[in-house]
């Protein structure tokens, strides 16, 4: 079932992104589900805890991560 809420709901993220960016830790971009979503999603390869090597941006940071990939990391890391 799909529900549309408008408006806040508490113990919601809303914004994944932002969200990410003030919560995230470096050893979830290291952690081995990380990397294969990392890789999977935006093809781009883990090279240390703030550094990946994208084939279009080259070296970023994990702040960098498309949306995509930044929810799959708070999901895996994030449960509640």
């Amino acid at each position: 079932m799909l529900n549309i809420i408008f408006g806040d709901h508490a113990g919601v993220v809303t914004n994944p992104a932002v969200y990410f960016k003030n919560t995230y830790e470096d050893e979830w971009i290291t952690d081995e589900l990380s990397r294969k979503m990392i890789q999977a999603v935006d093809r781009s390869t883990v090279i240390s805890e703030r550094v990946i090597d994208s084939p279009v941006l080259g070296a970023i940071t994990p702040k960098e991560l498309s949306g995509g990939v930044k929810t799959l990391i708070l999901i895996n890391n994030c449960p509640d």
